[in-house]
């Protein structure tokens, strides 16, 4: 019973393997190859480089079930077969490897001057080989024809008066000068009608012309103050900086979006539009603020008491907000997963303490005072921006924190960690760390560190202070 499922599986394995050659073979003789005879062989090569081995493991499977011995001059003259087959492969892998032994980059610049908008309309066309049979990677042929999807898009922002399309086309070759011919040739194609570029989602190879790693990008330069708009989902938009200040804005690129190329990057405009609702409140009074659930957090000193939620409507329902005594308690609902979008606007006189649990983004500024204490409890991303406190008290489990200031005392409890207050200077600093990674870790101190360090090399230090250790101390004492 075992033997008739080794033989099945082994079948099974040597049918897979043949109709994978049988799809490949196509584009390898006819697109990298200049040779059938030669792509044939190479076919052959990874077909016996496979199947041997497996007729090996059966026979030897068989042999201990059976108690029969099929001799050692069978099993020598097998793999004897097997490792001239893998010299051959290896050989017609150094030989194709030769093909593809230098590469070079060539450049083409449009400037869409006739332009009638300020928005550039983006339309991605499909594939129309994407379904065909023969297909390796992001290679697909029909028609005795070559589609290879290898063309991406890079939105850019760019200090200019009109959108330019910058095409950079990449090859390689045996020479580099025949890298320079093949990316020479080869064009994406894209066309322009009114405002708007159509981008194919493949180049295209006549049989004939060699495959050699080709690869196109198109870098859509787009002048400030100006817009794109995506006329379908932009699936091949590999890169677009966002200006991540300006909130909510959507995860994903999609359909319809509009994005404007402002100060600090893009920013989809219609995004904002759509979700930029706001409920404000009337809490007054308090010095504490408390953060729980997904959701990101700006709080400034200002004269008067604000708060308010910006974000999708739904998100804003999602988030509970009370002022208990002095504290302000905000916290996201359990049954609601997450508020990537939904923004807490927080304006108060002073801030004594912050306790945060699991929030995204969370930034305080400009806050002055003698005292202040700080609470996080996972992957918060916080930040400090030209705070001056007297006794700052950091108490970090997990996440990010990024000072910037001035003050007196640093008192700092810190746990697996990114802490960086290398720009915010201190007189004395006192540290206990667990599990700290010394390239994530980092103070300012003018005149006394003491540190108590456990699973951790010690922070980067700015300044020249005197370092009392907790731990040395302990084992003298000892």
């Amino acid at each position: 019973m075992v033997c008739m499922g080794l033989i099945i599986g082994f079948v099974i394995s040597i049918i897979a393997t043949i109709v994978s050659a049988f799809f490949s073979l196509p584009i390898i003789s006819g697109f990298i190859l200049n040779s059938k005879l030669h792509a044939g062989f190479i076919v052959l090569n990874i077909l016996l480089f496979f199947i041997l081995p497996l007729v090996a493991l059966v026979m030897f499977l068989s042999n201990f079930t059976l108690k029969k011995n099929l001799g050692k001059s069978f099993r020598a003259g097998l793999w004897s077969i097997w490792l001239v087959n893998l010299v051959c492969l290896v050989l017609s892998g150094v030989f194709v490897g030769k093909q593809f032994r230098d590469g070079t980059t060539l450049n083409r610049e449009e400037v869409l001057s006739n332009m009638t908008s300020d928005t550039l309309y983006i339309e991605m066309l499909p594939n129309a080989y994407r379904e065909s049979l023969v297909q390796f990677g992001p290679l697909n042929m029909s028609d005795n024809k070559l589609a290879a999807e290898m063309i991406r898009v890079n939105l850019r922002g760019e200090d200019i008066n009109d959108f330019i399309i910058d095409e950079e086309i990449y090859s390689r070759g045996s020479s580099l000068s025949d890298a320079q011919n093949k990316a020479n040739v080869l064009q994406s194609e894209y066309e322009l009608i009114g405002n708007t570029i159509q981008i194919p989602a493949a180049y295209y190879l006549e049989r004939g012309e060699k495959w050699r790693g080709q690869h196109i990008h198109l870098n859509i330069k787009v002048p400030k103050g100006k817009f794109i708009k995506f006329v379908t989902h932009p699936n091949r938009i590999n890169n677009l900086w966002r200006n991540r200040s300006v909130k909510p804005q959507p995860r994903h690129y999609g359909k319809d979006q509009i994005w404007q190329h402002q100060d600090g990057g893009f920013v989809c405009t219609s995004y904002l539009s759509e979700n930029n609702n706001e409920n404000k409140y009337s809490f007054q009074n308090f010095s504490k603020v408390r953060i729980e659930g997904h959701m990101n957090a700006d709080i400034r000193k200002g004269d008067k008491f604000e708060v308010k939620v910006v974000g999708m409507e739904s998100e804003i329902e999602s988030i509970r907000i009370e002022k208990v005594g002095e504290t302000l308690n905000v916290e996201v609902e359990d049954h609601h997963h997450g508020n990537d979008h939904a923004n807490l606007v927080v304006t108060m006189p002073n801030l004594n303490l912050l306790d945060m649990m699991n929030t995204n983004e969370v930034v305080i500024r400009s806050f002055e005072g003698r005292e202040l204490k700080i609470i996080n409890e996972g992957s918060t991303d916080f930040r400090a921006l030209d705070i001056d406190i007297d006794k700052l008290n950091l108490n970090f489990n997990k996440g990010k924190a990024d000072i910037r200031g001035t003050g007196k005392r640093l008192k700092a409890t810190l746990y697996d960690c990114n802490f960086d207050a290398g720009f915010y200077t201190v007189e004395t600093a006192d540290l206990q760390a667990n599990r700290m990674r010394r390239d994530r870790f980092r103070v300012a101190v003018s005149d006394t560190l003491f540190q108590k360090l456990k699973d951790t090399s010690g922070p980067k230090i700015d300044g020249n202070p005197i370092i009392i250790d907790y731990n040395k101390n302990e084992d003298d004492n000892n």
